[in-house]
């Protein structure tokens, strides 16, 4: 894995929110700071949450800290998903000062646009950047992209260096692998705790997981097992994983994973409206649940 900038276990912290709404930037840097305690190969800002509930600026300032707190300990990505291409490029230059490793870029959402039409807002955002570009394949956005999509989107853009995909779909996995030409160099990371196992199997090279921000151990442990061969040992981590994701997400949203965060006494804040707080009914599952699982 010596020529891959993002492999591994690899985590994508949620903004932590005070009272009031406003991002908690010391919380923040203490989840990143606890990453790097423990080990995790590379830190993921703004995800497809993030970028939801958060403002350009936010996603911004989200970045510096992170950068700053890191301090070149590993690689930080900064993530676009963002429908104004104004905004886009406003976020790229902004990452690209701060000192990012690398950028992703989610396709627009909530509408479904036509294929030709992602293709030119990619390439748009892509050709106007110098650091490395991940595409991230995210299907909440409504607007999937094909495999033949993200095949063209990598031929035909050097600096397209890999591939964050969050389409829980094997087939799809399998048609973008057997797509990419195979000398061409190409990262392949899961973007959904569920595929890490399927994903590494069909050619992939890590994750970047929420799992890993209260339990990077147990995201490192499945990784190491496979690259070192020990393929039932990863899946049967795989298969633990995805009991714990499945505990976390007995609560909508991210607020299960907030208060995972708090019985390791690793405290995420608030979630912004109009997400909620979990219930005590889920908060009291979920600490049995992983009490029973010896995950706390």
């Amino acid at each position: 894995m010596n020529d891959y900038l993002f492999y591994g276990a690899m985590t994508e912290p949620i903004a932590p929110m005070d009272k009031e709404g406003n991002i908690d930037y010391e919380l923040l840097k203490a989840q990143v700071q606890f990453q790097l305690d423990h080990k995790i190969h590379a830190i993921f800002v703004s995800g497809l949450t993030e970028c939801m509930v958060t403002s350009v600026d936010e996603q911004i300032e989200m970045l510096r800290e992170t950068v700053k707190t890191v301090n070149g300990q590993v690689p930080v990505m900064g993530n676009i998903c963002l429908n104004r291409p104004e905004d886009a490029l406003t976020a790229i230059k902004a990452f690209e000062e701060a000192g990012a490793d690398a950028v992703s870029i989610a396709q627009p959402h909530t509408f479904t646009y036509e294929e030709d039409a992602i293709y030119e807002y990619y390439t748009n955002l892509i050709r106007r950047t110098k650091l490395p570009v991940y595409v991230y394949n995210a299907p909440q956005t409504n607007n999937i992209l094909s495999p033949r999509l993200v095949k063209r989107l990598v031929e035909e853009n050097e600096n397209v260096r890999g591939y964050k995909n969050s389409v829980q779909d094997i087939l799809h996995l399998q048609s973008v692998m057997e797509l990419i030409p195979k000398e061409r160099h190409f990262e392949c990371i899961a973007g959904s705790d569920s595929t890490i196992f399927a994903t590494l199997a069909l050619g992939g090279c890590g994750i970047i997981s929420w799992v890993s921000i209260m339990f990077p151990e147990l995201i490192e442990e499945l990784c190491d097992a496979y690259f070192k061969g020990d393929i039932e040992g990863a899946r049967a981590l795989q298969f633990r994983v995805q009991k714990v994701r499945t505990i976390l997400k007995h609560a909508p949203m991210d607020s299960g994973y907030r208060y995972a965060g708090e019985l390791i006494g690793l405290p995420m804040g608030y979630p912004r409206q109009p997400m909620s707080q979990a219930t005590e009914e889920q908060k009291n599952y979920i600490r049995e649940e992983l009490t029973k699982m010896g995950m706390i």
